[in-house]
């Protein structure tokens, strides 16, 4: 997962803008929650399985989601911690991951998002 600008396009073979949806502090750490995935057709035209968002979720729990500021960043932004459930969208896919205060857009990006003014998603690639 990284985050990118609304605005930019990547030459992937799947493609999906997801909102940043919400932007806590717990114990002192910055946490983020992104919609990453669901089972509707995306921009793409492409649909991603419910078996697939399963193991992301399993994935996601586990710590094994890396948020990063760009398709080839080196160093993440943060690491997923836990999935929310949202019974809104049960099909929906929402990561949270706990950011890096060390990573320079790190506390950028939270910022805005606190703020609600961010123009930053997330495309799962």
């Amino acid at each position: 997962m990284t985050a990118t600008m609304v605005e930019r396009t990547y030459d992937l073979s799947f493609s999906y803008f997801a909102p940043l949806t919400k932007a806590y502090e717990k114990d002192g750490e910055m946490y983020i929650v992104v919609k990453a995935s669901d089972t509707s057709v995306d921009r793409d035209n492409e649909r991603i399985a419910p078996e697939l968002i399963n193991k992301m979720k399993a994935l996601a729990k586990s710590g094994q989601l890396l948020l990063l500021d760009h398709h080839k960043a080196t160093f993440p932004m943060g690491r997923s911690v836990d999935v929310e459930d949202n019974p809104d969208d049960p099909e929906g896919f929402y990561p949270v991951f706990k950011l890096d205060p060390d990573h320079p857009y790190s506390r950028y990006m939270f910022k805005l998002m606190k703020e609600n003014t961010m123009d930053f998603g997330v495309s799962v690639g």
